[in-house]
């Protein structure tokens, strides 16, 4: 859980980052940050998608019940 709430703040960052980052002069001075700025699209989209992948493989538990008329017959919980 801790995981998965870690990568969504990541992600909040990293749009962030992109929005604002220009107005904070410490990160607008900043190497990696120009080169953010040249590869913008490409990190915001990537991390965007690849994150929340990961946030799903992360949350997921797999559980699952299979019925039959009402009764139980596996649980995977």
């Amino acid at each position: 859980m801790f995981l998965s709430k870690l990568i969504s703040a990541v992600q909040m960052g990293l749009l962030v980052l992109s929005f604002a980052g220009g107005f904070i002069p410490a990160v607008r001075d900043h190497p990696l940050y120009r080169e953010f700025q040249n590869r913008k699209m490409l990190i915001i989209m990537g991390g965007y998608f690849g994150l929340n992948m990961l946030q799903n493989m992360v949350s997921s538990t797999g559980a699952f019940e299979v019925m039959f008329n009402g009764n139980v017959i596996f649980s995977k919980l």
